[in-house]
C-alpha cells in the first residue's frame, strides 16, 4: 500500500516574510547611500560655484581697481562706471546663480586690518538648512 503525501509545494508565510524583510533592508541601504552621495554632490557644487563667483570678483577688481559692491555688478556695470573700465559681464548668465538648495549666495568683503589692502572676497552658501552659522555652511575660502 502506497502512502500519499498531502503536501503542496510552495513557500511558507515565514519564508515570504523573511525575503521581504531582506529586500526592505537592502532597499534602505541603497537609499541611504544614494542620499549621502547626492548631499556630497550638492555640497561640492555649492563650493565650486562659490569659488567661481569669488574668482570673477577678483577679475572684476583687476579690471576696475575695486571689488564689486554686490554680485549683480558682475552682470551689469555699476552706475557711474564706464563699460571700457568694467569690461564685463563676468558671468555667462543674465542673473546671479543660486546655490543647489535654491538659496542666494551671500557676498562678503572682509574688513581690512590696520589699513591692509583686502585681496579676497568670500561667497557663502548656508547649505541645505539655509541657516547662517551652522555646520553645513559652505564658503569659497574653505580650501584656501
Amino acid at each position: 500500500m502506497k502512502r500519499r503525501r498531502n503536501r503542496k509545494s510552495g513557500f511558507t508565510l515565514m519564508e515570504v516574510l523573511l525575503v521581504m524583510a531582506i529586500l526592505v533592508v537592502m532597499a534602505s541601504m541603497v537609499t541611504l547611500a544614494f542620499l549621502t552621495i547626492q548631499r556630497n554632490a550638492q555640497s561640492d557644487a555649492a563650493f565650486t560655484q562659490a569659488s567661481l563667483l569669488a574668482s570673477e570678483c577678483k577679475r572684476f577688481k583687476m579690471n576696475t581697481g575695486i571689488f564689486p559692491q554686490k554680485l549683480d555688478d558682475l552682470i551689469v556695470a555699476p552706475q557711474g562706471m564706464t563699460p571700457r573700465k568694467w569690461k564685463g559681464p563676468y558671468l555667462d548668465s543674465d542673473q546671479i546663480p543660486v546655490d543647489p538648495w535654491g538659496n542666494p549666495y551671500e557676498y562678503v568683503i572682509p574688513q581690512s586690518n590696520q589699513g591692509n589692502v583686502v585681496e579676497r572676497v568670500v561667497i557663502i552658501s548656508y547649505g541645505p538648512d539655509g541657516q547662517k552659522g551652522t555646520d553645513d555652511d559652505i564658503n569659497s575660502s574653505d580650501n584656501n
